[in-house]
Order: C-alpha cells, then sequence, then structure tokens
C-alpha cells in the first residue's frame, strides 16, 4: 500500500482514478465548497496549494480567491480560510465555469469583505496584490482591483500606452513597464516605505517605484472597481499578501499557471490586419447644410437590405453651421444621388447633432422599417423613426432610459438595440430601453459607431483621433459562453480613414464615414470609403 486510494468515478476522463494524500489546506478548502469538485479538479486544486507551500509563499497569503472555478460558491472562496467568503455586492457579475468571474464595467462588483486594515500579513511597508485576469486589451481607464471608496490601493493590468499602474497603501501611483498583453497574472509588491515592484507572469516589470507608503485603509478590497469607478475584465484568481521576493512572485505564477493551464483557461488574444481602401466618394450636394462639393458632416451610416445608404448628417458640413439643418439623408447605392431626406426638426426631435444611424427591418404590414439615430446634446439622445412604403415618416419616438451616447445599432439576432456610451455597449430592450443584461467594454481611442455582421455575429466599433488613421475593434459574440461578454477578437487599420465616423458592412467589404471637411483631413472632403480585407 502507498496511502492512494480511487475515487469510483471521475466524470472527466470515464474511469476509475487514483487519489493522492492531499494537503490539509487542501482538504480544508473542499469541505468547505458545497458542490464537491471531480476529483481531476480537486487534484489540480491540491498542485497548487502545494505549490504554494514549497515555494514558501502560502504563509505569506492574506487571501487566495480563485474565481475560475467548477461552481459559483467555490469561486468566491477565501482558499487559505483567513478571511470569509467574498460577496457580490452590485450589478450582476457573471460566472463561466472554469473560467472566472466577468464584471461588466458598468455596476459590477465582488467584496472581499475585510480591507488592508484587517490584514495580518497585508502591512503598510510589506504587502502585495495580484490578479490574474483575461481581458489582453489595453487602454483600461480604471483598477479592476481595488478598494470600495478609496483609490489608495489599486492595480490596472494594462493602462493606457500597455502600461500597468498601480496603488498599495500609497496615495501615489506606480507604474510598469508596458506589457503586451493584460492577460495573465500582474502584481504590485511593497518592500519598503518607498520600494514598490511590478510584476508581470512573476517576472519583474520595470524599475522599483518610490511611492511613500500610508497607513493602510479600512475600505474593503473589492474585485471590479477601485474608488468609485468601475472596470471590466473576468477575474481569474486575486491574491493579497505581505511582501514577496522575486523568486516568489516567480513561484506565485508558476503554481497559478499550471492551475490555469489545467482547467482551460487561455488568452483572449487580438488579431487584426490593415485593410485596402478599394473606393472612395464625396457626397453629393444637396444635403442640408453641406459644402458645395465637399458633402455633409457625415456622422452615421446603415445599409438598407435593397444596397441604398442612410447617412447622418449633423448640419455642419458647411462653415456656417446650423443645428437646425441635422439630418437623416437616404442615398442611392452607387451613393450619388439623395433619394430622400429627414432633417430633425421636421420629425419633432430638438436640434442637436446626428450621431450614428441603425435600421431595423419591420414585419410586413408594419412599414418598410425604423431607422434609429443618436441626437447629441439634445435631451433626445436616442431616437427612431418608423417609414411608411412611400418613405414617409408613420411614427416618432425616443428610447427611455438613454440620456447619453454616440453609437446605435439593432442586433438582429437577439432583436436588440445597441447603444455606445464611451467604451461600453449595452444591450436594451427596443421597446422599454430597459437593459437586457448582455454588455461589453472597447478600450481603443475614441470609439464611435457601431455596426453588427450578422452573418459572423461581430459588432464593429469604428474609433479614432481626428487626424490619425482610423480603425475598427471587432467583438465577438460567441466569447459570451466564454468570457461571460462580447470580446474584443481583432483591431483593424484603416490607411486614409482619418476622421472616421459611422460604419456599415456589405459581404466583407466594410464602408465608412470620413467627415474630413468639418475635421480637418485629407483630402479635405466629406466621402464614404470603402476598405476590403
Amino acid at each position: 500500500m502507498f496511502g492512494c486510494g480511487f475515487d469510483p468515478f471521475d466524470p472527466d476522463v470515464g474511469i476509475p482514478v487514483p487519489v493522492m494524500p492531499r494537503h490539509p489546506a487542501t482538504v480544508a478548502l473542499l469541505a468547505r465548497m458545497t458542490t464537491p469538485p471531480a476529483p481531476s479538479r480537486a487534484a489540480a486544486i491540491d498542485r497548487l496549494i502545494v505549490g504554494l507551500h514549497v515555494a514558501g509563499i502560502w504563509d505569506r497569503l492574506e487571501a487566495l480567491y480563485v474565481p475560475a472555478a467548477h461552481h459559483p460558491q467555490a469561486a468566491l472562496l477565501d482558499w487559505t480560510g483567513r478571511h470569509g467568503t467574498a460577496a457580490v455586492a452590485g450589478g450582476s457579475p457573471t460566472f463561466v465555469a472554469d473560467r472566472g468571474c466577468h464584471v461588466d464595467g458598468i455596476d459590477d462588483w465582488i467584496d472581499l469583505g475585510f480591507g488592508p486594515a484587517q490584514g495580518q500579513r497585508f502591512q503598510q511597508n510589506s504587502a502585495m496584490v495580484a490578479m490574474w485576469v483575461r481581458n489582453a486589451n489595453t487602454g483600461q481607464t480604471a483598477s479592476g482591483f481595488g478598494l470600495l471608496g478609496s483609490n489608495q490601493t489599486g492595480l490596472n493590468p494594462r493602462g493606457a500606452g500597455g502600461v500597468p499602474a498601480s496603488r498599495l497603501n500609497s496615495s501615489a501611483a506606480t507604474v510598469g513597464a508596458s506589457v503586451p498583453t493584460g492577460h495573465g497574472l500582474i502584481a504590485v509588491d511593497r518592500a519598503g516605505a518607498t520600494a514598490v515592484q511590478h510584476y508581470k507572469n512573476g517576472l519583474a516589470n520595470g524599475i522599483v517605484g518610490t511611492a511613500a507608503s500610508s497607513t493602510p485603509a479600512s475600505a474593503n478590497f473589492v474585485m471590479g472597481r477601485a474608488g468609485g469607478s468601475h472596470a471590466a475584465n473576468q477575474f481569474c484568481a486575486v491574491a493579497i499578501g505581505g511582501h514577496l521576493t522575486a523568486a516568489e512572485h516567480g513561484g506565485l505564477h508558476a503554481a497559478l499557471d499550471g492551475y490555469m493551464t489545467a482547467v482551460g483557461v487561455t488568452e483572449l488574444a487580438i488579431g487584426g490586419t490593415t485593410r485596402t481602401l478599394a473606393a472612395a466618394r464625396t457626397l453629393p450636394d444637396g444635403g442640408s447644410g453641406a459644402a458645395a462639393g465637399k458633402g455633409w458632416t457625415c456622422t452615421g451610416l446603415a445599409r438598407l437590405p435593397d444596397g441604398s445608404w442612410l447617412v447622418g448628417n449633423d448640419g455642419r458640413g458647411s462653415s456656417a453651421s446650423d443645428p437646425n439643418l441635422a439630418s437623416i439623408v437616404h442615398l442611392s447605392a452607387d451613393m450619388t444621388t439623395i433619394l430622400h431626406q429627414w432633417t430633425t426638426a421636421a420629425m419633432g426631435f430638438s436640434a442637436g447633432s446626428v450621431q450614428g444611424v441603425a435600421w431595423e427591418p419591420l414585419a410586413p404590414g408594419q412599414g418598410r422599417g425604423r431607422i434609429w439615430f443618436m441626437i447629441v446634446g439634445a435631451g433626445q439622445p436616442l431616437c427612431h423613426a418608423t417609414l411608411s412604403e412611400d418613405w414617409s415618416i408613420t411614427a416618432t419616438g425616443t428610447l427611455a432610459g438613454v440620456t447619453s451616447g454616440n453609437g446605435v445599432v439593432h442586433d438582429a439576432i437577439r432583436d436588440r438595440i445597441v447603444v455606445l456610451n464611451g467604451s461600453t455597449l449595452t444591450w436594451r430592450d427596443k421597446d422599454t430601453g430597459a437593459p437586457t443584461g448582455l454588455s461589453a467594454t472597447v478600450h481603443v481611442t475614441e470609439p464611435d459607431h457601431l455596426c453588427h455582421d450578422v452573418a459572423s455575429d461581430t459588432m464593429l466599433v469604428s474609433f479614432g483621433a481626428n487626424g490619425q488613421p482610423g480603425g475598427v475593434a471587432r467583438l465577438s459574440m460567441a466569447a459570451v459562453a466564454d468570457y461571460g461578454a462580447p470580446a474584443v477578437t481583432a483591431i483593424d487599420t484603416l490607411p486614409g480613414c482619418d476622421a472616421i465616423e459611422g460604419i456599415a458592412i456589405a459581404g466583407d467589404a466594410w464602408t465608412l464615414c470620413n467627415d474630413a471637411y468639418f475635421h480637418p483631413g485629407t483630402p479635405a472632403l466629406n466621402r464614404l470609403l470603402t476598405f476590403t480585407a
């Protein structure tokens, strides 16, 4: 006998599996799980715990949470048992088995139930926080992990320029060196009163910072926010403790990496291409407010089933801007002829800048279709107008609860209206305006407008600063099952699109508004640009 036995059956492999004696800390953790893990999962848990003990890390940990668990209750447990079970305190974080807990960056957050001031191992001048997250994108504007109502401790895995940033018992921020991805283990460690070091996947990242320490805050540790700001991500693990050496940070990563590999956590990789400009058409004369030969300021785009186009016009095509000239223009398929034009004033809406245009097909007998568009700065941000068969407006209205935003699209698969507000996409009931629980975050420069590629079930978000090459971020809807929300899978560059606005799709070709006359670009024309893969 070698002190091992057999579990009668492991559903993961379908055969009896030998079970070696487990570490006492593993046994205690498994006893706190209301739904026992499969033997293979229990073995992965034990390997992680044993690895932390062997590396001398376990006793330095204040708490360890591993949301990449088999069950929601297990996802909120402190593996060390030194602190209580974490609790969902805001919104509705999404648990995905074997991956983690996704927080939406809007109102989701998880309260760990204790703060720095309650730490026994986490001390003012000897402290460490680390988290394993999956969002590979850059440009996070808030810390993914921090304190409730305090900015004294927080950790952002990949902020502007790809640089991680943190505060650790300090009012001053510390930054690391640029990292290629936000996925994996990011940590910040305080070894003394003025010694702070970032680590990425177990390796020192950047130089030692000198932010002076301050008395640990009494506010609780939370996942998904820091202070009053929320951040979207999927948490796979969070570790809190005292100072670890460089070798111990390597050991922490190795132990967690082994577990993540065992349960199947992988990076949300981001690809992308540089698209080719295939056609450029200056908008025709006749749009309200347009400058002769230069077109109108095009701030939204949708393609109708017959191949014709709806183009947003915020009335600023000429130097003498008149907000009463804002309109939706119906353009022929070849983009040469204005077929119809509906001003916002004629539709009964307040004057303002039209931003974003979407098309919703309607059932037979209900009308030709419905136009959705934003009116920014008018108190009526999301408007809709129903068209009769003769293209006249038969009904108009606004969507309740949408008080700001820039982009809009109809998700035909889910029959929802999607609103882009800042970097956040929110799916809403198209009748009541109520959020439906699905949201996504895209961290790119100045996200602007939306398009839904129904064939691939992908959301396209146009983005870019005026005067710079624009781009399109592609968000996969299929990622919901793995990540808990749509996730960016590619970012494409569009050379020559230097005043990017609305986007529409036809097969593998993308057509985008480029209002380079009002927002200076080259050439200074308001055009529709078509790009191919």
